[in-house]
């Protein structure tokens, strides 16, 4: 690390300490709320793969087949850990920083079609979320 690297480090300090405070205290910081949509973008994804990890169960939508039988528990968490999955994967593709879809020659029709694809990513992960907002737990 250099010394310039050292030294915003220093200048920042009482700064990041402030926001760590607030975090601490109400649950985010004001520099959270400058950018809420990046806020999402980059910590839903992880909160997810935590969640996914950690998981002991699914929802009670999955214990069931159509006909109203119950479902091998092993069928029932792969297919909530595929939900969850494609959560994780509409997020993090939503995010210019994570995003599969790179435009590596600047066509407009090429950012354009990056940008309706990213759109697409977030209204499906949004729509799961929806739909599975209740289940969001362990």
């Amino acid at each position: 690390m250099n010394i310039y690297r050292i030294l915003d480090k220093l200048k920042y300090f009482p700064q990041d300490l402030k926001h760590f405070y607030q975090r601490a205290k109400k649950g985010y910081s004001f520099r959270d709320v400058w950018s809420i949509d990046y806020w999402f973008m980059e910590i839903m994804p992880q909160m997810l793969t935590d969640l996914k990890k950690k998981k002991h169960g699914c929802p009670v939508q999955f214990t069931h087949n159509e006909d109203g039988t119950e479902k091998d528990f092993a069928k029932a968490m792969e297919e909530w850990q595929s939900v969850l999955d494609r959560m994780i994967f509409c997020f993090t593709e939503m995010n210019d920083d994570t995003c599969s879809m790179k435009n590596e020659y600047d066509k407009e029709y090429s950012r354009l079609k990056i940008e309706e694809y990213k759109n697409n990513m977030k209204n499906e992960g949004f729509e799961l979320f929806s739909k599975y907002f209740w289940n969001l737990w362990d």
